[in-house]
């Protein structure tokens, strides 16, 4: 039995140690028993939930990408611009049913990533808003998951009237579809680019657009949108920032559903489903 066990650590320190060469925050490994565990960035672990249907649709990850499982969302963060590269989450009707957890208000460090994610003093008096990609409003059905969205992996530099405006505006579109459709699937993140001002201490890149992708990935009603909206201020309709999520892939060169077959893949990407999601002028 000792044996068996020392074996055992020795697969999880090795596997560790080959994560963090990869600079991955978590990383799926498998243990000799064929038990599914995730090896953390402080070098602790634990077994994987395998309940999550999430991981199966998450984009593709390169190897020095810094991956991050929360309880509700995952996240790629990119450490150099102190952004998250994407976020994702489920969004059930269930959820929002129960949606009674008061807004939690106060911003922390990502425990996963406390050396990149110290960012408050950064924010003070910038002129920006901290504003999530994975909505407070949408993690409102417990106590963690709402601390969680307040983590600063979680959050961007957005302009005020933009965070409170036009983004507000997607964020309550989102919520409305995911009563409609009962099951979907979120991606939200920071168009990246070289050129991005910066703030703070840190250099916290300010993206200069930010998309979202919401898909309904349940048969025979599966569908796809996505969104590309500048960090500004904005008086048009929701409907005039749609785009296909194959364009969102070329800017951002992230392959979102890899996991989906070619010809589902390309039928739901290809296209701006704006009839299929009744957007429409208001």
């Amino acid at each position: 039995m000792c044996k068996k066990v020392d074996k055992f650590l020795i697969n999880l320190i090795v596997l560790w140690l080959n994560a963090s060469a990869c600079l991955l925050a978590q990383i799926p490994a498998t243990t000799n028993d064929g038990k599914k565990v995730i090896l953390y960035e402080n070098g602790t672990w634990q077994y994987e939930n395998e309940s999550k249907t999430l991981y199966k649709f998450l984009p593709k990850i390169n190897l020095t990408d810094v991956l991050v499982h929360h309880t509700a969302y995952s996240l790629v963060y990119d450490t150099i611009r102190h952004l998250a590269k994407w976020t994702m989450y489920e969004l059930k009707k269930e959820f929002l049913s129960n949606s009674n957890v008061e807004r939690y208000g106060k911003f922390f460090p990502d425990p996963l990533l406390i050396k990149y994610t110290n960012l408050e003093e950064d924010y003070k008096n910038s002129g920006y808003d901290r504003g999530h990609l994975v909505p407070a409003a949408d993690m409102a059905y417990s106590e963690l998951t709402m601390k969680e969205s307040f983590y600063f992996s979680n959050i961007a530099p957005q302009v005020s009237s933009f965070n409170r405006g036009i983004w507000k505006k997607l964020e309550e579109q989102v919520r409305k579809w995911a009563s409609e459709n009962d099951h979907l699937y979120i991606i939200t993140g920071s168009v990246i680019t070289d050129t991005m001002k910066k703030i703070g201490i840190h250099n916290i890149s300010i993206p200069d657009y930010f998309f979202k992708i919401i898909a309904n990935l349940t048969s025979p009603d599966m569908k796809m949108i996505g969104f590309i909206i500048p960090n500004k201020k904005s008086n048009v309709e929701l409907m005039h920032y749609a785009v296909s999520v194959d364009s969102i892939e070329k800017i951002t060169n992230i392959d979102f559903f890899p996991h989906l077959s070619d010809d589902i893949e390309e039928k739901l990407e290809k296209y701006i489903q704006i009839k299929e999601w009744n957007l429409h002028k208001k």
